[in-house]
């Protein structure tokens, strides 16, 4: 008896391996990818927004902000394949957006709001990365995402009332985020473009390309 189960768990060990060195040689173990994401939650953070009280009420008064703007989130992944379902690396996004800043007044128990100036806000965040690869032929893959990080926000603002003096403001740092349950590759075995639907600081909708190395 002890002898079977013996040779059952060596078949079993030696299956594992078979299986891993198939899917290793068909499949690099190595990306880097480049994307484009739209809608990601710093639009909705930045809604909420408020102007640094210390380096502008002092100097203009209750400021409020309207017409956002912003380029989308440029993202950067670099994964490894550790298992045929599993890869994990680090990944890096960037994003910048734009407010209109107005001054608020109260004249005669009404208030009065004028354009006073914009405000740039610069985002990066840094987020170690998790795929679950649950679909995988030759020619494409489906997976889910999630990934965890802090995010580093700088915002400057430029009086464009005047003389257009730029105030810097305060550097600072938060969480960041992105939950994509749906992902999909398709593409060969070196190069692939890939589509991401999800929530957090990449956009609830990304896609790009990513290259494919190593075994």
């Amino acid at each position: 008896m002890k002898k079977t189960l013996y040779s059952l768990l060596i078949l079993l060990v030696g299956a594992i391996q078979t299986t891993n060195a198939q899917w290793s040689k068909g499949f690099k173990t190595n990306e880097v990818s480049l994307s484009y994401g739209y809608l990601s939650n710093i639009k909705f953070v930045d809604s909420y927004t408020e102007v640094d009280a210390t380096s502008l009420a002092t100097k203009i008064g209750y400021v409020s902000t309207d017409n956002l703007k912003t380029i989308g989130s440029i993202n950067a992944q670099l994964l490894h394949r550790n298992r045929k379902w599993l890869s994990f690396g680090i990944g890096l996004t960037y994003e910048a957006t734009t407010q209109d800043c107005y001054n608020n007044k109260k004249e005669k128990a009404e208030w009065v709001v004028t354009r006073y100036g914009e405000m740039t806000s610069r985002y990066i965040s840094a987020m170690p990365t998790f795929r679950f690869n649950w679909l995988i032929y030759r020619s494409f893959t489906i997976y889910s995402k999630i990934a965890g990080g802090l995010c580093f926000m700088v915002h400057s603002y430029k009086d464009t009332s005047n003389n257009g003096d730029i105030i810097e403001g305060k550097k600072k740092h938060g969480g960041s985020y992105q939950l994509s349950p749906f992902g999909i590759q398709i593409g060969s075995k070196d190069i692939v473009g890939f589509l991401e639907l999800g929530f957090g600081n990449e956009g609830v909708a990304q896609a790009g390309v990513a290259y494919k190395f190593g075994y």
